[in-house]
């Protein structure tokens, strides 16, 4: 067993000092996390993996327990149940579960096990190969489709959720289809190879990481897996405060129970840290840590108290691009109505609908909302710009009870609009420092506006009527766009993102997903993203799987050992060699118990 050198403990004699090292930190348990801590830690069982996640349990097989009352008994609980999405987010009564320390705006982060993976309405897309040039990605197309491919023997993927086979609440559906049909769209089945590389101009029945009506997030499929292996350990309501390091080298990360009494978790000495906390939270922790744009790490000095940022100015590393270029989807809702139109409307969970779930996990409870997802690409002053509707069962804000009401989000996926991240008085993070996620440039304003003319003109001509002004025409219409932006998709991006160019200098990790002037600092979520594309979920599983391989051969030398066979997700897909399952403790109150070997001689792959 290694301890923590006494050199560290004299730099941080208020924190409890953990008596273990582990091989690799992860911070954070969203879907980039979990999914590279689950190749990490069967690469070689010898090779201790770390989890800190700020928030609690979630799902049923991550040992949470909060469930609505219907399905108490049954021990799903409301993360677990598609239809439940609804009533999760953005109600009062679930504010433990987001994040908490970005206060404007206000959004809905996940702050649970699974992060917003476990909260968020499953839609779960392939990015189209044209993407890793869209984006400068340092892996290839085919790289990345057999990265999908590896998620997909855990996760399931399915454009029919319930579990009896059969599509309910279409009505929505062939509503819309109709229109888009009749404007030249084709139907298409989404995430299939052909469909993803020629979206403009079709639709279809939405994707869900969803199996036999229940949500199929990492924090079932992944950590279902991570909790039986002993070299795995997943602490929760541990929130990080930040990395010990020194001029790049991380030795140590710090994080605070609930209880607020600090931690350190020491780093064996070969160990790399991966920050999967996410888009707005990875940057924070990095300049937390020393690690960011010098301005803000003075900022952070001068405000005091953090006790990440050395008051000795060499022990920093300044990287100019950290927090930098975050955007976000945009989007505006529409609603409309339709004579053939019979809305449903989660919010109430209507009891047929519910009784019908909870006896085999069918009908339109096993749907989180969307019914229709269409794709066009346009090209608006010399730039192309990739769209998406996503058609909802039931009318949006003052429509949402509005009889034969549907409604449209109209998003625009790869926006120019740029934002970053701040320090303000007093060492207060800001997630937007210019207000200037959305529409902002007058490309992107004029390049939606187009989009939702078009879109609105082809629905009102198939018989739909525009509720939200008195007509479709097209300058209502770009009036009506520029009035209502600004909804938060939560499809955050940009804040640290990778590059194949190295000459790339607002890159701010490298090709290997490395923070730029660190030696062991890795990241593992939508920072990487420099443009945004179709729904992140999926590909942000994917940049966990190629993080985690990155990462056992930069840092241990070792190649990603692939599943074993058995069903997806399944608990016989566990690699050969497992230990006898032993769940973690998700509240250890101190620190872990797993002994970290000397890699240099104990490292056996599993398989």
């Amino acid at each position: 067993m290694k301890f923590v050198a006494q050199p560290l403990l004299l730099l941080l004699p208020t924190l409890a000092a953990a008596a273990t090292e582990y091989d690799v930190v992860i911070v954070g348990s969203g879907p980039g996390g979990l999914v590279a801590a689950e190749q990490l830690s069967r690469a070689a069982h010898n090779l201790s993996v770390l989890m800190l996640e700020a928030g609690d349990v979630s799902l049923q097989e991550s040992g949470g327990t909060d469930a609505p009352p219907y399905a108490v008994s049954a021990g799903f609980t409301k993360f677990d149940i598609p239809g439940e999405f609804d009533n999760t987010i953005y109600n009062p009564e679930n504010e433990k579960y987001r994040v908490d320390w970005i206060p404007a705006p206000y959004m809905w982060l996940g702050k649970l096990v699974g992060g917003c993976s476990s909260i968020n309405a499953a839609l779960y897309f392939r990015t189209p190969d044209a993407y890793v040039t869209q984006a400068t990605w340092p892996f290839s197309a085919e790289q990345v489709a057999a990265g999908f491919d590896a998620i997909e023997q855990f996760v399931g993927s399915t454009d029919v959720p319930s579990s009896d086979g059969k599509r309910y609440v279409q009505e929505a559906f062939e509503i819309v289809g109709g229109a888009l049909t009749s404007a030249g769209y084709a139907a298409k089945t989404l995430n299939d190879r052909d469909a993803r590389n020629s979206k403009s101009k079709s639709f279809g029945h939405p994707p869900y990481a969803i199996r036999k009506g229940l949500r199929d997030a990492p924090a079932k499929t992944f950590y279902r897996l991570l909790k039986t292996r002993s070299n795995f350990k997943l602490l929760t309501n541990a929130k990080v405060l930040h990395v010990v390091q020194a001029g790049g080298k991380a030795t140590a990360v710090v994080y605070e129970s609930a209880a607020k009494a600090k931690t350190t978790i020491a780093l064996s000495r070969r160990g790399v840290v991966l920050l999967a906390a996410g888009a707005l939270s990875t940057p924070q922790v990095l300049m937390r840590s020393g690690v960011g744009p010098t301005k803000e790490l003075e900022a952070l000095a001068a405000a005091g108290g953090f006790d990440g940022v050395s008051s000795d100015r060499t022990a920093w590393v300044p990287n100019a691009n950290v927090g930098q270029r975050v955007f976000d989807t945009n989007v505006v809702y529409a609603s409309l109505s339709h004579a053939d139109m019979k809305p449903f409307l989660n919010k109430k969970r209507p009891q047929a609908a519910v009784a019908q779930y909870m006896k085999d996990q069918s009908g339109p409870w096993a749907t989180p909302g969307p019914v229709l997802i269409a794709y066009e690409s346009l090209t608006v002053g010399g730039r192309a710009y990739d769209f998406q509707t996503t058609v909802l069962p039931h009318g949006f804000g003052d429509f949402y009870e509005t009889d034969r009401a549907y409604s449209v989000g109209l998003f625009l996926n790869n926006p120019e609009s740029r934002d970053a991240i701040s320090v303000g008085t007093g060492g207060t993070f800001t997630v937007a420092t210019k207000g200037s996620w959305y529409l902002s440039t007058p490309n992107d304003l004029a390049a939606l506006q187009a989009y939702a003319a078009k879109t609105l003109a082809a629905l009102t001509a198939a018989g739909s009527v525009f509720l939200d002004e008195p007509s479709a025409s097209a300058a209502t219409v770009a009036a009506f766009v520029k009035k209502s932006a600004g909804s938060v998709t939560h499809h955050f991006g940009g804040s640290c993102y990778t590059s194949s160019a190295a000459t790339d200098a607002q890159r701010c990790a490298d090709e290997r997903f490395k923070v730029v002037g660190t030696a062991n600092i890795y990241v593992s979520d939508a920072s990487l993203m420099k443009e945004g594309t179709v729904n992140p979920y999926g590909f942000v599983m994917y940049i966990g799987h190629q993080a985690a391989a990155n990462v056992l051969q930069d840092a241990f030398q070792l190649r990603a050992s692939p599943a074993a066979g058995g069903s997806a997700g399944s608990p016989s897909a566990a690699s050969p060699g497992a230990s006898t399952p032993t769940t973690a403790s998700l509240a250890s109150p101190a620190g872990a118990s797993l002994l970290a070997r000397d890699l240099r001689t104990a490292c056996a792959p599993w398989s």
